[in-house]
């Protein structure tokens, strides 16, 4: 029986990480040049960041029912099963990010009405959110091209294209913008664009590559032999568990920033900093989690490599968590300072973040251990405890809300409340062995 050893693990978790940190640039960019412009302009494209990913956070769940597919398909050795999954997924993805852009554009008016007290802030966010919105089909048909270079392990690929769309958007956002090269200065709106435009360069270069890479030939991706309700069927049933997280999650963001705005302008862009430093350092800890679950995929039916994964992953994990976390308090000051010039907003992050960094180590042992079991296609099961974890997120945040707490290290407790469940339920379902069953599927 073949053993899985760090190398493999490493071999698929640090392409997709790199590609996962590209692909978060955009985002770190936005943030970074909007720190420039103002704390306000900050605490605008820290909610709608928030507000818009709430939307991608579902592309991307029901986009994990393509890897596990593809990945599935690879296993047995099912080359042209793989390529109908990412088509019959592309399909899927392309239904439902039209779906999210049409959604948006009906309920944006309402939605930031109820959920954003200030005015000006409310007015930033309408501008900015009123763009991003044509970029869900971009990121739609971008998620399944991930997911399927995922699955058959040529993650490689993902980091090369999404380094060079951060490229575009680093350019594109400082020339719209600040208005460079004889073209007006934007603001924010420029950097709704620049990150736009930039996500549609990623595309095409995603299709020209499928095109003309040969290795990518006898999967015949572009070979459509009609629609498989069947294959539809287990895409989403493998998609299924991150897609309701992804729904809840996003929604819980949206809640927490909702909490922080009624503190103040300046909390939001504090939380915002937070955010961003946290996501950064996740990016590993989901990377390794992803690792493990292609890994699992990979295995078929060898039940006694599972465990053998999943200590590698959480290992692997945390010891790249504590070395980032070093960096980031050694370098506290020089970092937040990146971010901000504003003295207001920079003593309300240092205790929150500690906080924070803390919460990140719990994490790499819950997200890991879900991760791994996500690989067998125990969809059913992951439903259940995604929903006890955030609902029991939303409860400790309902609490803060009904009782007006203004403390950010007790706000940003919650996302201890969430990776401890998550753990909890991850544990119970691994020691009842049920998920055994599915990886003989």
């Amino acid at each position: 029986m073949k053993s899985f050893s760090y190398k493999h693990l490493w071999s698929v978790a640090l392409p997709l990480m790199l590609a996962e940190l590209m692909e978060l640039l955009i985002n770190i960019t936005d943030i970074l040049i909007a720190g420039r412009l103002s704390s306000i302009a900050l605490a605008a494209i820290g909610f709608c960041s928030i507000y818009h990913f709430g939307f991608v956070y579902l592309i991307f769940g029901l986009g994990n029912g393509i890897q596990t597919f593809v990945a599935k398909s690879i296993s047995k050795n099912k080359i042209v099963q793989a390529g109908d999954g990412f088509k019959h997924g592309m399909l899927i993805l392309s239904f439902l990010a039209f779906s999210l852009s049409a959604i948006m554009y009906v309920s944006l008016d309402l939605a930031l009405d109820t959920l954003i007290q200030g005015q000006e802030l409310r007015s930033l966010c309408h501008s900015y959110l009123g763009i991003r919105l044509i970029s869900f089909p971009v990121i739609g048909f971008i998620t399944a091209f991930n997911m399927f270079y995922l699955g058959i392990s040529r993650s490689y690929i993902i980091f090369i294209i999404a380094l060079v769309t951060a490229g575009f958007n680093a350019i594109l956002n400082y020339i719209l913008v600040f208005g460079k090269f004889g073209l007006p200065g934007l603001g924010l709106n420029g950097s709704a664009i620049g990150s736009t435009i930039a996500e549609g360069l990623g595309l095409v270069i995603f299709v020209l590559y499928s095109i003309f890479d040969k290795k990518t030939k006898p999967y015949l991706l572009y070979n459509w032999s009609g629609i498989d309700k069947k294959i539809i069927k287990r895409t989403m049933k493998f998609g299924s568990p991150a897609l309701i997280h992804g729904w809840m999650s996003s929604f819980s963001w949206i809640f927490f920033f909702v909490l922080v705005e009624r503190i103040s302008t300046e909390a939001v862009a504090a939380s915002t900093i937070i955010e961003n430093i946290y996501l950064i350092i996740m990016v590993p800890i989901l990377a390794f989690s992803t690792a493990g679950s292609t890994l699992i995929s990979t295995a078929g039916a060898k039940v006694l490599e599972f465990n053998n994964i999943v200590l590698k992953t959480i290992f692997s994990s945390l010891a790249l968590c504590f070395v980032l976390i070093a960096l980031v308090l050694i370098f506290y000051q020089s970092i937040v300072t990146i971010y901000t010039k504003d003295l207001k907003v920079s003593s309300l992050v240092q205790t929150p973040l500690r906080v924070v960094l803390t919460i990140l180590l719990v994490a790499c042992i819950s997200n890991s251990l879900v991760g791994c079991i996500n690989g067998t296609g125990s969809a059913k099961y992951l439903i259940y405890i995604e929903l006890c974890t955030l609902i029991s997120y939303f409860i400790y945040l309902g609490i803060l809300y009904r009782y007006q707490v203004t403390d950010l290290n007790i706000i940003w407790l919650s996302e201890l409340v969430y990776v401890v469940v998550l753990g909890l339920g991850g544990y119970v379902m691994y020691k009842s062995g049920k998920w055994k069953g599915y990886m003989l599927e």
